[in-house]
């Protein structure tokens, strides 16, 4: 389970499609595919700066959307570069609730080899379905 990249879904921003055997894990090869388009080595990410963040939407696809354009929000707004270490998806009556324990450091172009900017998680082609006991995502990143 994880995510690959694929070329033939759009010209001018990069596409991704994510799998995972349950909500968090495939929430995780979401993001695990944010920060690899951004960075050329998400190892080089050293854990300094933590963030919790907590989301809840009643619709799984639109919590997914949220949750990676959090991450961006960070990056734009703290010069963050987060990498989820836990997340955690509940359903409260008609709600997903999302909990995350993310940490990362401040974006730095002596440390980090940037490949693009990501600029948001876009509608286009976005969807999340579960097919054979496995969740999968596509996704497409404005660059």
């Amino acid at each position: 389970m994880g995510f690959r990249i694929v070329d033939d879904i759009t010209l001018a921003d990069t596409a991704v499609e994510c799998d995972g055997r349950d909500l968090p894990e495939l929430f995780m090869a979401g993001a695990d595919a944010l920060v690899t388009v951004m960075v050329d080595d998400p190892g080089t990410v050293m854990r300094h700066e933590r963030r919790t963040i907590y989301l809840e939407n009643g619709e799984i696809d639109q919590l997914l959307y949220a949750f990676l354009n959090e991450l961006l929000y960070y990056k734009d707004a703290e010069s963050l570069i987060l990498v989820p270490e836990e997340i955690k998806i509940e359903k409260h009556n008609a709600q997903y609730c999302l909990w995350c324990s993310a940490a990362g450091e401040t974006a730095d172009q002596k440390k980090h080899s940037f490949n693009v900017d990501v600029k948001a998680v876009t509608f286009h082609k976005f969807n999340v379905k579960y097919k054979n006991n496995i969740w999968c995502a596509t996704i497409v990143f404005d660059v």
